[in-house]
């Protein structure tokens, strides 16, 4: 599903809920995990993968999510 993050390299070395970039350093957003339509590997949140944010698919959705 669609996540806040922009799409960008993370840091080297070890991470714990790492997230994008501050700002749009390209024009895409993260997407992770996957959807009804995709084999097993593919459906884990650790799957992150870089999308437009105009693109649109009949398997693409996305969470709510209220932060602590």
């Amino acid at each position: 599903g669609w996540c806040w993050d922009w799409y960008g390299k993370y840091p080297n070395g070890a991470q714990s809920d790492p997230i994008g970039p501050p700002t749009g350093g390209s024009d895409r957003r993260v997407r992770r995990g996957g959807s009804w339509h995709d084999i097993g590997q593919t459906v884990r949140s650790s799957n992150r993968y870089c999308m437009t944010p105009s693109n649109s698919d009949y398997c693409l959705g996305f969470r709510l999510v209220r932060s602590p």
